[in-house]
């Protein structure tokens, strides 16, 4: 099948999954009426790319091909994220059109730390995050600290000019980042392209990306770091690393691939270098907050998740699609905020396979083997932890589409130089 039939139907099937999603608002929501406009302009779209990708030769598709796909980014990402922030603003309970996590407590712990207060140590009480409902949200800031330290500049000047500021706007950023960096990871313009509408309009990303879960964070970080990685620069690619472990945890998952990766490829003058700077990188963002309270950023930061704080995270999520939701529904876990030794089954189930990847990388360290590894660990590991949402789900698939689509573009080019 010709690579611009594929581009047709994913960008047809992913773009009317999410008209339907966002078809489901309730009249009384704010802003209904553009909402309504945005849907008809969206399929109004469709139709016209699907008239344009049947009935005309190569080059008009390619002269037209960006327009549709940057039109359809502002019409599905960009304007549902700037509608759901303006009505954040108006509504009585912000939460309704904003995530607790990744965006009221991201901000509030930039504003915290602007105050000279430990985000660590302080709780959100006097906060939005007083209406979550779950008491852990506000006495614990699970996340890590470049999460936040990444806010601050924006947030500080927006709060001096008066301006009102939203989280959205920073992951905007990094949502374009893979989009950019994905001409340095494909080297098939046609593979490229049909990543960059797999990745731009996945339904598993965007209505999580518009209400304003930190997935994107890491997504983008690993992405960048891997774009650097297997173009041999290995120093850059480490301190991106570095800055992914600091921002969230998923990374702390994928780091040890990168890691066995470079050990199988590189110098050791190399290895050591990216090593060094990769915990230079660490330390500069996390050492501050545990010598500032060790405690509170362990208990914050580990044992909230891991169930073993004084306020513990619901056993399963909130809810979640993972193991622990199984105890949870049965009965068998009485007290879902109670400890559940989790680590048990990952012991078993996990370890074994994490250790028989890193060996089978190391004997053949294929770059795309990475995530592809590294997405088969998560999924397991993930899914056997105390917490598995449904926001976790595009990590892994982000994980596995790029090793996929990395190995086919591999494939396609060495055929191309087959033939020549």
């Amino acid at each position: 099948m010709s690579y611009k039939y594929i581009k047709l139907l994913l960008l047809y099937a992913f773009s009317a999954i999410l008209v339907f999603l966002f078809s489901q608002k309730e009249p009384d929501t704010p802003f209904y009426n553009v909402r309504v406009y945005l849907n008809v302009f969206t399929i109004l779209l469709l139709l016209s790319y699907s008239f344009l990708v049947i009935l005309s030769n190569e080059d008009t598709i390619k002269k037209y091909d960006k327009i549709f796909f940057y039109s359809l980014i502002f019409i599905l990402i960009v304007l549902p994220i700037f509608i759901n922030i303006i009505s954040r603003y108006r509504a009585s309970n912000p939460l309704v059109y904003a995530h607790d996590g990744g965006v009221i407590q991201t901000e509030e712990s930039a504003r915290l730390l602007l105050n000279g207060k430990n985000p660590y140590s302080a709780n959100f009480k006097n906060t939005p995050l007083i209406n979550v409902g779950e008491m852990g949200i506000i006495v614990h800031n699970p996340y890590l600290p470049l999460s936040f330290i990444i806010t601050i500049p924006f947030i500080y000047i927006c709060d001096k000019l008066n301006i009102l500021f939203d989280q959205r706007i920073i992951y905007l950023v990094f949502y374009f980042s893979v989009i950019f960096f994905s001409v340095y990871v494909f080297k098939s313009t046609n593979i490229r392209e049909v990543f960059k509408i797999f990745f731009a309009f996945n339904p598993l990303l965007i209505p999580f990306l518009i209400h304003g879960m930190n997935e994107i964070y890491i997504i983008s970080l690993l992405f960048i770091s891997y774009s650097l990685l297997i173009s041999c620069k290995f120093l850059s690619s480490f301190l991106v690393l570095g800055l992914a472990c600091s921002t969230k945890q998923f990374a702390w998952l994928i780091a040890p691939f990168f890691i066995i990766y470079l050990k199988a490829t590189a110098s050791k003058n190399t290895f050591y270098k990216s090593i060094f700077i990769f915990i230079i990188t660490l330390l500069v963002f996390i050492l501050p907050f545990f010598i500032w309270s060790h405690f509170d950023f362990i208990d914050d930061t580990l044992l909230f998740n891991a169930g073993r704080s004084f306020v513990n995270y619901p056993l399963g999520g909130t809810p979640g699609i993972g193991f622990s939701m199984i105890h949870v529904v049965s009965g068998f876990v009485k007290d879902k905020y109670q400890y559940f030794p989790c680590i048990l089954f990952i012991i078993i189930f996990c370890l074994p396979l994490f250790i028989y990847l890193l060996i089978r990388l190391y004997r053949e360290p294929l770059h795309y083997n990475i995530f592809l590894y590294g997405a088969i660990f998560s999924s397991f590991f993930i899914f056997f932890s105390r917490v598995f949402h449904l926001n976790y789900l595009f990590f892994i698939l982000f994980l596995l589409a790029v090793g996929i689509f990395n190995k086919i573009d591999l494939k396609s080019i060495a055929n191309i130089k087959k033939k020549l």
